[in-house]
């Protein structure tokens, strides 16, 4: 269980809590629980892509290893710009 500390203030500078807000209601926690919940699904997601970033490049090091070959550095290169960087520009907004 997490708790998550709020002060309802106008100084910006205040160091009790790990969020403020300048309003004198409450009606933050809404803002606050949907970017918690945004932030941990681009967590997962990114996880996810790092294990299967890892498992694919592992797998075919081990298939060329199997026929006594390794990548050279440009194909890691070409299989970095190819595998990560590709995706992880359709990815982002």
């Amino acid at each position: 269980m997490f708790y998550l500390g709020i002060s309802l203030c106008h100084n910006k500078a205040n160091i009790i809590a790990h969020f403020y807000s300048r309003e004198d209601s409450i009606s933050c926690i809404e803002v606050l629980i949907k970017s918690g919940r945004a932030c941990l699904e681009n967590n997962i997601i990114i996880f996810k892509f790092n294990i299967l970033n890892a498992v694919i490049q592992a797998g075919s090091a081990n298939f060329l290893r199997y026929y006594d070959l390794d990548f050279t550095d440009n194909q890691y290169f070409v299989f970095d710009l190819v595998c990560v960087l590709i995706p992880c520009m359709l990815i982002a907004k």
